[in-house]
């Protein structure tokens, strides 16, 4: 830069950008409230190794905050011995930085009512076939 002597003026312009190692990603992760007691969300690389487990919610919501490398290809997988999830895990492909954020939803069945439908079928089952017989 040149700078010209007084009494001219020069003016400077300065500009900033970031560089993708400061981009941050975000995902938000819904679930039914009613599966939330004891679950933890893994959030996985693109190599499926596990870089996050978030225990913490709001009303069924689990959030990375702003901390995901971006851009980035995440799995998201909740975790929980008691209910099984559908779908069992998502991909989130992060194309667009913070603030804007992506936003996933799962459902989820207590693994002990789907043992009991199971067991009910497996005994309806037998007993028709006991009476056929």
């Amino acid at each position: 830069v040149k700078v010209e002597c007084c009494p001219r003026v020069t003016t400077v312009e300065f500009k900033c950008e970031c560089d993708n190692a400061d981009k941050k990603g975000r995902i938000d992760i819904s679930l039914p409230t009613n599966c939330t007691n004891g679950t933890k969300i893994n959030i996985l690389d693109a190599r499926k190794n596990v870089i996050k487990v978030l225990e913490k919610h709001l009303d069924g919501v689990y959030t990375t905050g702003c901390t995901l490398p971006c851009p980035g290809t995440y799995y998201v997988k909740p975790v929980n011995s008691r209910y099984s999830f559908s779908p069992e895990i998502q991909t989130v492909n992060i194309r667009e930085c913070c603030p804007k954020f992506n936003k996933i939803e799962f459902k989820c069945v207590s693994k002990r009512k789907t043992l009991f439908t199971n067991s009910l079928s497996l005994i309806s089952c037998f007993l028709m076939n006991f009476l056929l017989f």
